[in-house]
């Protein structure tokens, strides 16, 4: 198998990733850094749609959970624009935390090409790069081969560090919106919180966060407030042992 060393292109591929943190995003252009490679970003499925009609895409990561128009509508919109300009179809790679549940079936009746289960690692979305962008490859083989989960692996950049932190202070931002969406029982917004935090951790490195987040979200569903707020403590707890400012003063 090829490495994302080999056998590049004399012009970059262009890509397109569609999510609506724009922590994924941050993350994505990191795992990108120093290869030639163009990342593009869209926020909403209506961006998304008009980026793509706008410019030739060589690859799009499409995350299937964003507010409003979802990245299944998304998908579909896409593939039947494909089909009234006579287009060749585009490589679409879905994103979703969701990974035991119907999302990966669904997304292919949507017209998404592969899955990938977040979190996500550097060595997987280069990998998906690799298989489903490249000219050279084989459009037959590319048909639904990338299975879930990714392996662990982070990019060896200091600019990392950076992100982590970021992350965490992100977290903490959390902690406010979810404090004051439980005193107002607004599920929606614990359950968002909840997944995107359960979709990032693990690829911030930040397992235990990722698993808080799962809990969180599940919760929000049931609408059990008590359980909601355990687990909002836990996160504070663990962002307090987190905090380097912590050793520092210590």
């Amino acid at each position: 198998m090829r490495t994302h060393l080999e056998a590049q292109p004399s012009t970059p591929l262009r890509l397109l990733l569609v999510d609506d943190s724009p922590e994924i995003g941050q993350l994505a252009a990191l795992y990108l850094k120093g290869l030639p490679y163009r990342l593009d970003r869209a926020a909403d499925g209506p961006s998304a749609i008009q980026q793509f009609q706008a410019h030739r895409y060589d690859l799009i990561f499409l995350d299937l959970q964003m507010p409003g128009m979802d990245g299944y509508a998304t998908a579909t919109a896409i593939r039947t624009w494909e089909a009234a300009q006579g287009t060749l179809r585009t490589p679409i790679i879905a994103l979703t935390a969701d990974v035991l549940g119907p999302a990966k079936e669904r997304s292919i009746r949507a017209g998404c090409t592969g899955f990938i289960g977040k979190p996500f690692f550097q060595t997987t979305f280069l990998e998906a790069i690799q298989q489903y962008a490249h000219p050279t490859d084989s459009p037959s083989s590319h048909e639904h081969a990338l299975e879930t989960p990714s392996s662990p692996g982070q990019p060896e950049k200091p600019d990392l560090g950076r992100l982590r932190q970021k992350f965490l202070s992100n977290r903490k931002r959390d902690l406010d919106a979810l404090a004051s969406a439980l005193s107002t029982h607004d599920w929606t917004t614990i359950q968002t919180l909840g997944h995107r935090m359960k979709g990032l951790a693990g690829s911030y490195g930040f397992e235990e966060i990722g698993a808080i987040g799962s809990r969180l979200e599940k919760a929000a569903v049931g609408q059990e407030p008590d359980r909601i707020a355990s687990a909002i403590n836990e996160l504070a707890h663990i962002l307090e042992r987190l905090d380097p400012s912590q050793d520092q003063a210590a």
